[in-house]
């Protein structure tokens, strides 16, 4: 579940990457010539390890635990009445209409099932994708902190380089960046509460 996540966030950043990726290119050459400082966050890296990543993937894990024990209920019925269908010696003790009856029943949570089915998916993706901006609007927020902290003049998504100096990296900054503002939002909810 982990790495669907994960791989989620990816996929919504493939197009920043690609103007990152041309932004780093046309600014290698100028770079090299006034010392600019750039540094690289690994995102994975930064939604896994970070505390409001880890928060916001059990919050989304519990959402999608959800969806699947009301759709196992769902289909938990509609094996029961399959397996009803299927004996003819069920069927042929009922009357015509308890027969038509427990079709209708049937094809009702058939029908119920694959409306359910379409309605999670749709809310899963709504879902992911509000995390994921939300995600990228944390990480962002703690890069630009350590940019003006470090002095950076531009820091990437490490997905948008096909090769960076290990000494580039600043993932561990920025987590830690994300985790101290983690700690001060929960301490503010906290106060409020009392």
């Amino acid at each position: 579940m982990l790495q669907t996540f994960t791989k989620r966030c990816f996929k919504w950043t493939q197009g920043i990457l690609v103007v990152a990726a041309l932004c780093t290119a046309q600014q290698g050459f100028a770079a090299s010539d006034t010392g600019t400082k750039i540094g690289f966050v690994n995102f994975r890296k930064a939604v896994e390890e970070s505390k409001i990543g880890k928060q916001e993937q059990a919050s989304f894990e519990a959402l999608q635990n959800q969806m699947e024990s009301s759709l196992m209920e769902i289909q938990k019925q509609l094996n029961e009445i399959t397996s009803k269908l299927s004996d003819d010696d069920y069927i042929d003790g009922l009357s015509p209409e308890a027969e038509n009856e427990i079709k209708h029943k049937y094809r009702a949570l058939n029908q119920e099932l694959q409306l359910t089915q379409n309605q999670y998916v749709q809310t899963l993706q709504q879902a992911n994708v509000k995390i994921i901006q939300m995600l990228q609007t944390e990480v962002t927020a703690a890069a630009q902190e350590i940019a003006k902290a470090r002095g950076f003049d531009l820091i990437v998504n490490e997905e948008a380089a096909f090769f960076h100096k290990p000494s580039l990296d600043v993932s561990i900054q920025v987590i830690a960046q994300m985790d101290e503002k983690f700690a001060r939002d929960q301490k503010k909810t906290s106060l409020k509460k009392k």
